[in-house]
């Protein structure tokens, strides 16, 4: 009887590890799967947001070269644009 009573819980203890064991490996797939989605949405909000700031950046630049081709000053385009005059003469210089 003390044997079979060991046996139920050698059989009991090995499905309690095998079950365990599973979990842990279902936890990890489900771990992993949930990283690459939060991946890959968190890597589309930084795109989204790069690409607005290089759209920024170009509208800027343009607005700053077709003020300076159309005589106006630095000052001027430096307010209108809302940058520094040292940015605003940068954009010229490297645009030149």
């Amino acid at each position: 009887m003390a044997d079979l009573a060991q046996k139920y819980q050698d059989d009991f203890e090995a499905a309690v590890g095998t079950a365990r064991y599973e979990g842990r490996e279902e936890g990890r797939v489900e771990g992993r799967e949930e990283g690459r989605v939060e991946g890959r949405e968190e890597g589309r909000v930084e795109g989204r947001e790069e690409g607005r700031a290089e759209g920024a950046l170009k509208k800027a630049t343009a607005i700053i070269l077709n003020m300076h081709h159309r005589g106006e000053s630095i000052d001027k385009i430096a307010d209108i644009v809302m940058e520094s005059k040292e940015d605003v003469e940068k954009v010229i210089r490297e645009e030149a």
